[in-house]
């Protein structure tokens, strides 16, 4: 993750015998209740949790086109974004982090306005 920056692009290709399209999930897992909200039209998973009173609250988030995605699943203690991908072919996506004791966010709020509003930046 660049210096100054809550999110990181991944790119993966994944390689498969049959030429056809395979689902990928792409998860955030947590410890205890979080809050979460799928968003297919943003192209968004993210999780918002609390570690108060000691450790502050993390909010996390996976990133890709709406367009890649074909639904959200849960596992255990598990969010997933289910993808279609071509094998061979790159797919990217952007993972991030927020934390209440940085000194960048302190809510859900100012986490999720930043979110929303650097998805328009992110080249997929």
């Amino acid at each position: 993750m660049a210096m100054g920056s809550n999110f990181f692009k991944v790119t993966s290709t994944f390689y498969a015998d049959k030429k056809r399209p395979l689902t990928v999930g792409l998860g955030i897992a947590y410890a205890s209740k979080p809050q979460i909200a799928a968003d297919k039209k943003r192209g968004m998973l993210a999780i918002w949790e609390s570690y108060l009173p000691d450790n502050g609250e993390l909010g996390t988030v996976v990133l890709t086109k709406p367009s890649h995605i074909t639904g959200f699943k849960s596992f255990e203690k598990q969010e997933f974004m289910l993808i279609n991908v071509q094998p061979g072919t790159p797919i990217t996506y952007f993972v991030g982090a927020g934390w209440t004791k940085s000194p960048d966010f302190k809510s859900q709020k100012e986490w999720v306005d930043y979110v929303h509003n650097q998805i328009g930046n992110l080249r997929f």
